[in-house]
């Protein structure tokens, strides 16, 4: 995922905020995962509602950020 954030800079518009929120989301689905011991056969990894709305001013912040010092991410 980390490399993948790289990637970001190339993207325009909306898609480039599309594609960062969804990074994010499944970044979050990893860190459930190493939660649960890898094991998601039995218990699943998931991030809730709230903490998905909660990123998108993260993702965003960072967004605006990164463009506005060098456009990397």
């Amino acid at each position: 995922y980390c490399e993948g954030w790289g990637g970001l800079a190339k993207l325009h518009g909306p898609a480039r905020f599309a594609v960062a929120l969804a990074a994010a989301s499944y970044e979050g689905i990893l860190g459930k995962l190493e939660l649960n011991g890898f094991d998601n056969f039995n218990k699943r990894a998931m991030v809730p509602g709230r903490e998905k709305l909660a990123m998108i001013p993260r993702v965003w912040w960072t967004l605006r950020s990164a463009s506005s010092s060098d456009g990397l991410l």
